[in-house]
């Protein structure tokens, strides 16, 4: 566990955070710049894909508050 709470995960030499293998994997590609995984609960130890959503990194912060 990182220190900033996130869980890191290392397949095929690429250091990632866990959410985000989890739904590169569901969408069977790598995220697209400008898109960002948010934890729905807000629990970032809950890398369920169900708690999961792929936002634009723009809206992030609407998300956020």
């Amino acid at each position: 566990m990182n220190k900033n709470k996130y869980e890191y995960k290392t397949i095929n030499g690429k250091k990632k955070r866990l959410h985000t293998h989890v739904m590169e994997a569901k969408l069977k590609r790598d995220l697209r710049p400008n898109e960002h995984v948010y934890h729905i609960n807000g629990d970032s130890k809950d890398n369920d894909v169900d708690n999961l959503i792929i936002i634009k990194k723009k809206c992030r912060e609407d998300f956020s508050s």
